[in-house]
């Protein structure tokens, strides 16, 4: 298993969460920006750059 995609694994856990655990609205973003970055950067570790570019772009908020 690359240590790469573990990294991405766990931050994307850990990004959820600490979503739900976070108190105020601004973390909860935050760590939901980091989770959903983190769900891209699997998804083009996959080799899935298409998917990988539209989370970026629809979700973690590239306008």
């Amino acid at each position: 298993m690359s240590e790469l995609f573990l990294l991405f694994a766990l931050a994307a856990c850990g990004g959820a969460i600490a979503v739900v655990l976070s108190q105020t609205v601004v973390r909860m973003a935050f760590w939901l920006i980091i989770s959903l970055g983190s769900v891209a950067g699997l998804f083009f570790l996959a080799d899935a750059d298409f998917v990988g570019a539209a989370q970026l772009l629809v979700y973690v908020g590239g306008t």
